[in-house]
């Protein structure tokens, strides 16, 4: 598995993975790998962000006997994913505690997005604290404060903390999704800063076999360069169609 949020096919291929080290941890009644691999899975889950993942996840945590704090994570992310913010703040309850540092960061992601969007400004404030000193914490923090600014309209702010975030993050994946929200904000204020990002993420999204980033950054930066007017090249499926159209 290259990168865990490539495609739908790590939604298949995880389980399959974890299954082989999660059934010798139970035979040998090895009780920290299991809940060292069952954390594990259910970060890759929350990662990949859809219902079936989170299906997945908590279907081994719960026939393990996984702690109640990771179960409560799964599930209030499966109500958020539901559009259900009043269940998962009342599945989340108090903060919780986690071995995995990016499950630390998910259980405050998760309140977060639990809060209704009036409040959540102010909770972001008060999240400063809570990232000074841990640059993952930090760069989550920046991604969650531009994309305010964003829908906020702050557009040139929004593209400087999303740029902030990516400059501090090391998984490809992670890296080229914040620098593909900072040219979203950039189209708003400034189209050729826009393109050149978007083009720049979808040459290292190929370089790193990442094609749902490539492509996404593909579409962004041509969306950039028709709000310049740039001439822009036809993509091979437009070339297909016009050969289609032809020959009626």
């Amino acid at each position: 598995i290259r990168d865990y949020k490539v495609t739908g096919v790590q939604t298949c291929a995880l389980p399959i993975w974890c299954e082989l080290g999660l059934v010798g941890a139970r035979e040998r009644g090895d009780g920290d790998a299991t809940a060292a691999l069952l954390e594990l899975l259910a970060e890759i889950a929350l990662g990949v962000e859809n219902e079936a993942a989170i299906g997945i996840a908590l279907y081994e945590v719960e026939r393990s006997g996984g702690s109640s704090d990771l179960q409560a994570l799964l599930h209030a992310r499966r109500a958020l994913l539901q559009k259900r913010r009043g269940e998962a703040a009342r599945i989340l309850g108090e903060p919780r505690a986690y071995g995995r540092p990016r499950l630390v960061i998910w259980d405050a992601r998760c309140r977060l997005l639990a809060l209704e969007p009036s409040r959540r400004e102010a909770e972001l404030d008060n999240l400063l604290e809570w990232a000074a000193g841990d640059d993952l914490r930090a760069a989550k923090l920046a991604g969650w404060r531009g994309k305010l600014a964003y829908e906020q309209g702050r557009f040139e702010e929004a593209y400087a903390l999303h740029a902030s975030a990516a400059a501090s993050k090391s998984r490809p994946n992670e890296l080229l999704a914040a620098y593909e929200n900072a040219a979203l904000a950039a189209i708003e204020f400034s189209p050729e800063l826009a393109r050149l990002t978007a083009e720049d993420v979808a040459r290292r999204a190929a370089g790193h076999r990442l094609p749902v980033r490539e492509a996404l950054a593909t579409g962004i930066a041509r969306a950039a360069a028709y709000r310049t007017e740039a001439l822009l090249a036809p993509r091979p499926e437009d070339r297909k169609s016009t050969r289609l159209n032809s020959s009626h």
